[in-house]
């Protein structure tokens, strides 16, 4: 019984959330985010990486919300990723750097067919995320920066921007949405693709 009453409360929070709703937002945090970062935690000692990592699995959840379908309780599925997560981390921190280190995460797993482009160069990848980023808002553009590329933790981007704890969770799941969705719209940024490629070949 509590089972399923703590599901239907979960389906009525990410509805609100898909919606919109800030509080939603902040009471999905509120309920699922030390749990996560617990079970991270007591995997990887690194408490920074702990938290990033749980982190990234909250906003992932939150980016893909529209396609849960409940087959399995939330705190299930965030789990399962989770362990997941861990052993990705492992991995990568054995071979950082071999393929794409230092890039973020979530940018990897939307834009894995230009990644994996093996006629692309570095130099060019990078021009085709600066594209991207010059097209969102600069306050999104410079949340992801800071983040993912001076490596700085959510509380730190919240103290440099004077904004809370939770106001900052929401800036960067925001920011996230709004770069990858920038991406899959605008096919004519990533036309240089094909046409660069082909001058080398």
């Amino acid at each position: 019984m509590n089972n399923q009453k703590n599901k239907d409360d979960d389906r009525i929070i990410l509805e609100q959330i898909i919606e919109g709703s800030e509080k939603a937002l902040y009471k999905f945090y509120n309920k699922y985010n030390k749990i996560v970062f617990n079970f991270v935690a007591s995997k990887i000692t690194d408490k920074y990486v702990a938290d990033e990592i749980a982190q990234d699995i909250m906003i992932q959840f939150l980016e893909r919300s529209r396609d849960f379908r409940f087959q399995c309780s939330i705190r299930t599925f965030l789990m399962v990723v989770a362990k997941n997560k861990i052993v990705d981390y492992i991995r990568r921190k054995k071979t950082a750097g071999l393929i794409v280190g230092g890039m973020p995460d979530f940018i990897i797993e939307n834009c894995y067919h230009v990644f994996f482009d093996p006629k692309l160069e570095n130099k060019e990848l990078r021009a085709l995320l600066e594209k991207v980023f010059s097209l969102i808002p600069h306050d999104y553009a410079k949340v992801l920066r800071l983040k993912y590329v001076d490596n700085l933790s959510i509380k730190e981007i919240a103290h440099k921007l004077a904004r809370s704890f939770k106001s900052t969770e929401s800036l960067v799941f925001r920011a996230r949405k709004a770069f990858i969705s920038q991406y899959e719209e605008s096919e004519k940024v990533f036309s240089i693709v094909p046409s660069t490629t082909a001058k080398r070949s």
